[in-house]
């Protein structure tokens, strides 16, 4: 199951997943072309359907607004009913933050108001915990290596957009350690999974704008910017590997660019992965070169080094 797959990182995780022939449940609210809730971005669940049978995977569209709970019961009834009570994978991807995002991410809290919060919350944390409890008793019946995603950021480590996303990407991040502690005695693993900057359909805009760069003052060249499906791609790995390797990355955060560049997988132009985000070799080109007028001789030669979580916990370097 691949929540909120019509468009952007979702939908990436999806085909992704049906490259590697999984059967996969993709959920929306964009059903199809009439149905599309951000006609200016498009993005539907019948077209997804088509991509992915196309790659010899198996797709089942669902339209589910992941507010509802009794949507999200009904989904997961539906999993159980058609494969034997069990489900292997669940990725957790709604976010209902990406509207608010696009209209005002870098306002401030005060200004912003409690809207934001709903959107970022709401559907992007809260919705991952009722997903998370109604796929328990099927990830349980699994006959494979049963795992929960939670898509998350690193905005929820150091400040990114917002106040709201931040704390919301926090609690996704926690959301994960702390089920593992109560997954481990069920052979169930879950883990955050920190995508870089992404070219979904929204963020595509942002950067071209420049207020990305203007707000954050992370300037990211296009070489740095991971595709969907590169996302995808390193879900459908992680998903394959043995329960013990899963038990072991279970209740931490892993970086997809980093799980990429271990396991040697590419973008669909098969392009190798951008440097991490906690890479050196990503902050001085990103943050430090534009504010210090760095030469490309030497931005060349920062080595990739990976720097400690709880040093990005700090912010961005000045």
């Amino acid at each position: 199951v691949v929540t909120g797959a019509s468009r952007g990182i979702g939908r990436g995780i999806a085909l992704g997943l049906g490259e590697a022939r999984w059967k996969v449940y993709v959920t929306g609210r964009s059903l199809d072309k009439a149905k599309c809730t951000e006609p200016e971005v498009g993005g539907n669940l019948a077209d997804l359907k088509e991509q992915i049978e196309s790659k010899g995977g198996t797709c089942i569209p669902v339209s589910v607004d992941h507010q509802d709970d009794a949507a999200v019961a009904s989904l997961f009834e539906q999993v159980a009913a058609e494969n034997d009570g069990a489900l292997d994978l669940l990725v957790n991807n709604a976010f209902s933050g990406v509207t608010g995002l696009s209209c005002d991410p870098f306002g401030k809290f005060w200004e912003q108001g409690e809207e934001m919060w709903d959107a970022c919350a709401g559907v992007g944390l809260r919705s991952h915990y009722v997903a998370s409890c109604k796929a328990v008793p099927l990830l349980r019946k699994s006959q494979g290596t049963p795992l929960i995603v939670n898509v998350s950021s690193f905005g929820g480590l150091s400040y990114t957009f917002n106040v709201a996303y931040g704390v919301a990407k926090a609690g996704v991040d926690r959301l994960s350690k702390d089920c593992a502690q109560e997954l481990k005695e069920l052979g169930i693993s879950t883990l955050s999974l920190w995508p870089g900057v992404v070219g979904t359909e929204r963020m595509e805009e942002v950067l071209g704008s420049g207020t990305f760069a203007e707000n954050t003052g992370m300037d990211v060249p296009p070489d740095f910017v991971e595709s969907p499906l590169l996302v995808g791609r390193v879900v459908a790995s992680l998903a394959g590997e043995t329960r013990e390797e899963r038990l072991k990355r279970s209740g931490e955060v892993e970086v997809v660019a980093e799980v990429a560049q271990n396991k040697g997988i590419t973008d669909e132009f098969g392009k190798p992965p951008p440097p991490s985000i906690r890479s050196l070799k990503f902050i001085f080109p990103v943050v430090l070169a534009p504010k210090l007028k760095m030469a490309q001789e030497t931005l060349a030669k920062v080595p990739d080094v990976k720097i400690p979580f709880f040093v990005m916990a700090g912010g961005s370097p000045e």
